[in-house]
């Protein structure tokens, strides 16, 4: 089961984007973690980001190991 989140007409997947974009767009305006942007095109690039850091970077850092620090 994927972890999804609907907010209104806003959809996003991948629990971390979704973390960051709850806390973004309904922190109090004191709060350390609001983030004056916005939160719906953040959540978009933090969830590319995080399916980024699972499918690819664990690939090229296998080559990496192999091609640069094993000689």
């Amino acid at each position: 089961m994927v972890p999804s989140l609907r907010d209104g007409s806003f959809s996003l997947f991948e629990s971390g984007a979704m973390t960051k974009y709850v806390v973004s767009k309904y922190a109090k305006a004191e709060s350390q973690f609001q983030e004056p942007r916005d939160v719906e095109a953040m959540a978009l690039y933090e969830q590319a980001m995080r399916v980024e850091d699972y499918y690819w970077d664990p690939p090229f850092q296998a080559m990496a190991v192999e091609k640069i620090f094993k000689p």
